[in-house]
Order: structure tokens, then sequence, then C-alpha cells
């Protein structure tokens, strides 16, 4: 299994029903590290049944790398922890 660290950038489709939730994550990137689904804006597309997040949350989770046939690569989250931010731009973002 993979693992992404970072903070949720927008959240683009959320069903209340049963968590799925697609979101654009802007992934904590460590050294040199490539990430497979980073996109130009530096946003990853994570998919996945999720608990309810709002922009500013910083997540670790843990899946696959997937390539959808419409939408490209993306990360199909399969364990989502929420993580208080440890920085004081990171609690204003966070609060808003």
């Amino acid at each position: 299994m993979d693992k992404l660290t970072g903070a949720v950038e927008r959240i683009t489709f959320y069903n209340p029903e049963n968590g799925y939730t697609v979101l654009r994550l802007r992934p904590e990137v460590r050294g040199r590290q490539r990430l497979p689904g980073l996109s130009r804006d530096g946003l990853i597309t994570v998919v996945g049944n999720l608990p309810e997040v709002s922009p500013g949350e910083h997540l670790k989770l843990d899946g696959l790398w997937d390539t959808h046939p419409k939408h490209g690569k993306q990360f199909k989250a399969e364990i989502c922890t929420q993580v208080l931010p440890s920085t004081v731009a990171g609690m204003a973002s966070y609060l808003g």
C-alpha cells in the first residue's frame, strides 16, 4: 500500500450517504520524491470513502495509485487519518 500526506485544497464531490469523496490534495513532498498523479497545479486527485473533511485539513492516506479511463491518475484512499496542523500557517488555513 502507498502512503500520501498533504492538505486538502478543495472538495470536488462528497456523498454524505456513503462518504464517497473526490478531493484535490496538495501533497507534502520529501526531497526528490516523485508522485505519479501530480498535476501541473501541484495537486493530486484523491478518491475513496472518507470521513467528512474540509479544505485546509491535513490528511495521512494509505491506498493505491489508479488510472481512471476518463479522469487519469488518482490516488484511491483506503485508510484516512485526519491530522491537526502543526504550524501557524497550517492552523490559519485550517481555521479559514
